[in-house]
């Protein structure tokens, strides 16, 4: 296992505008349109990890681990180790000072990591576990109750897509 300095450098981008390719948003302008074409970018399985300031409602999402485009190209903005994807949320937490801070005021002491996942039959799964976020933010792995329930909700709002929720156990065991 690596420790926490190793997993913040590996594939580490610098912040960008939620404009590039690949990575999922509601920061800046004509989000749901880009948002629809960079999720049509992946085949179902396709995993990305994400924070969220539950103040402004504003997310970013990367692609994660090991997944690839369809065609099986690398995706730009990966974050996480290549193989496990672990450390990903810790990236993206240092990422928001500057990714949601471009539009929004974001307090990262409030931000919640979680992970979604591209379905075969067209719905994201959404796990609210993150080391990295949730558990020096809110002394706990796992959000849950009315934080989590805005967090899916503004998922569903942000892509269009149907929305589910899963526990860790569950998580671990999709796509096996």
């Amino acid at each position: 296992m690596k420790n926490l300095a190793q997993l913040r450098k590996i594939n580490a981008p610098a912040a960008r505008r939620s404009e590039l390719q690949h990575s999922v948003s509601n920061v800046g302008d004509n989000h749901a349109a880009r948002n629809a074409a960079n999720l049509a970018g992946y085949d179902a399985g396709a995993v990305l990890s994400g924070v969220y300031d539950p103040v402004s409602g504003k997310s970013i999402l990367r692609p994660s681990g090991p997944t690839k485009l369809k065609g099986g190209g690398e995706p730009m903005d990966k974050v996480g180790d290549p193989q496990t994807g672990q450390g990903e949320h810790l990236t993206l937490k240092d990422d928001v000072d500057i990714g949601i801070r471009q539009f929004v005021d974001a307090d990262t002491t409030k931000t919640v990591g979680f992970t979604v996942r591209l379905e075969a039959n067209g719905e994201i799964t959404v796990s609210t576990y993150s080391n990295g976020v949730n558990l020096p933010n809110y002394r706990t792995q796992e959000v849950v109750g009315p934080l989590r329930d805005q967090l899916l909700k503004d998922r569903k709002d942000s892509t269009g897509r149907t929305v589910r929720r899963v526990d860790i156990d569950t998580w671990r065991g999709l796509g096996k």
